[in-house]
């Protein structure tokens, strides 16, 4: 079996702000841009509010009283954030997803149903709602 050619590389790699980042693939020989990991989960809150600072899966954990989940105010267009009532409990102790910079017109958006979820999107100037349960 031969080996593998060799690849030099000079300059400088700029990381997007979008989450992907350049893959050898192998089975063609090709440079081809992967999602990364996004997820980030709330295990035993120590305190609220939780500040979101990238683009983010918030899985709420088990909580007592209202759990305050802070967007940015002006992140990068197209920047996505999922919460989620990961334990069931939002009916008694509710999640207010906060912003600035509104939530479909208003802010807070209360997630107050069990294993509730709200997915919101940042189009430039306000935050979107793409999908809740």
């Amino acid at each position: 079996m031969p080996n593998a050619p060799t690849k030099t590389f000079t300059g400088s790699i700029l990381v997007p702000p979008d989450g992907y980042v350049l893959t050898y693939s192998t089975t063609d020989g090709y440079y081809v841009p992967k999602a990364t990991s996004k997820l980030q989960i709330i295990s035993n809150p120590v305190s609220s509010p939780y500040n979101v600072t990238t683009e983010d899966t918030v899985l709420v954990q088990t909580h007592g009283g209202t759990f305050t989940v802070n967007l940015p105010v002006a992140p990068p267009v197209g920047y996505h954030v999922f919460v989620k009532d990961f334990a069931g409990v939002a009916a008694g102790n509710p999640i207010n997803v906060v912003s600035g910079a509104n939530i479909d017109g208003t802010s807070p958006y209360v997630i107050n149903v069990n294993f509730g979820s709200v997915h919101v999107v940042f189009n430039g100037s306000t935050w979107s709602i793409l999908s809740k349960f």
